[in-house]
């Protein structure tokens, strides 16, 4: 969320939380049809971050309850890095998700073997 693009419902819940009414009305500015070239213009060409935005409207004070349920989805990744380079600075490990698909009625794929006893490959980073 935090550098994530802004929607106009998102600029008008901020709008809910501006106490300061010229802030307020230029953020209903913003979300309206009236100024949807000014929202353009203003939060989603100027790439506006949260920080930026409370910044720029100091008299907007959403309540964490509120940003966490305009937060997107984190969506989970597949994979992790499993190594330190405090350990060994020239290597590094990931650990991926296995996924074992069953063909038909049961029977596991034969890529079963291969994720029990895991690879190693190795990786060139330029």
């Amino acid at each position: 969320m935090l550098n994530c693009p802004f929607f106009q419902n998102f600029i008008r819940l901020l709008a809910e939380f501006t106490s300061d009414p010229n802030e307020k009305s230029e953020l209903l500015n913003l979300c309206s049809r009236q100024g949807s070239t000014a929202f353009e213009e203003t939060i989603r060409f100027a790439a506006l971050s949260l920080l930026d935005l409370l910044l720029t409207f100091p008299s907007c004070k959403p309540s964490l309850e509120a940003l966490l349920e305009h937060l997107p989805r984190l969506v989970p990744r597949a994979y992790s890095i499993s190594s330190s380079p405090l350990v060994d600075d020239t290597n590094f490990t990931f650990v991926f998700n296995v996924v074992v698909i069953p063909k038909e009625k049961g029977d596991i794929t034969n890529d079963w073997e291969l994720a029990r006893g895991g690879f190693t490959t190795s990786v060139k980073i330029c």
